[in-house]
């Protein structure tokens, strides 16, 4: 009997002993999956050519909250805001632009907004390729940038936000033209707005992607 008790005595030990082992290379199996984890997003946010695919791809697919995640990666410089604003005016102006077309405004105008829109967003891509490379280069802190680069990324987020405005003018417009219905005076107006806002926009994208 004593043997028994001593048997199992050992036996429980024994088995205490190994759920400990195996709860503790649990734990290092997490902690490194999360380290692995860290390292590949760290990977991603420092990399110009993903962030800025995943923001276009955000307002592409209407995806705010993907927009709002992606973004708050980017490097805490006075840019950032302009930037993640004029992303989510383009995001409302493309979803806009679908539900606008659904409705009857006529294609020739929802065809204009789009292209510039799509000049707008290969702005935002440059912008944000121009940010995160800088970032990387000389570092997150602001200060830490010559003053010639600043001053350069100040007028890229004057420009930013200029389309921004332009990019909510032109989804106002578009909620204009589709109350008023195809043939009121109102549409005709919406209309004329919506072509010189959407040239506006292309010029603006145009002349940041030139320089």
């Amino acid at each position: 009997m004593e043997l028994f008790i001593i048997l199992l005595c050992v036996g429980a030990v024994v088995w205490l002993i190994s759920s400990e082992k195996k709860e503790e290379e649990e734990k290092a199996r997490k902690k490194a999956q999360a380290a692995a984890a860290q390292s590949a997003r760290l990977a991603q946010v420092t990399d110009p050519s993903w962030m800025s695919t995943e923001i276009i791809r955000a307002v592409q697919s209407s995806d705010a909250h993907h927009l709002e995640a992606t973004a708050a990666e980017l490097p805490k410089w006075p840019i950032r805001d302009p930037l993640v604003q004029s992303a989510r005016c383009l995001l409302r102006l493309h979803a806009g632009t679908g539900v606008a077309e659904r409705a009857a405004v006529p294609r020739a105008l929802t065809d204009e907004v789009r292209a510039g829109a799509a000049s707008a967003m290969t702005a935002l891509s440059l912008v944000t390729v121009k940010v995160v490379s800088l970032a990387r280069f000389f570092g997150y802190d602001w200060r830490q940038l010559p003053e010639e680069p600043r001053l350069l990324l100040e007028r890229d987020a004057s420009r930013l936000h200029r389309i921004g405005e332009a990019a909510d003018a032109l989804h106002h417009n578009l909620g204009v033209a589709m109350a008023a219905g195809s043939t009121a005076h109102e549409a005709d107006t919406a209309g004329r707005h919506m072509l010189a806002l959407a040239e506006t926009i292309r010029e603006l994208s145009q002349g940041m992607e030139e320089e």
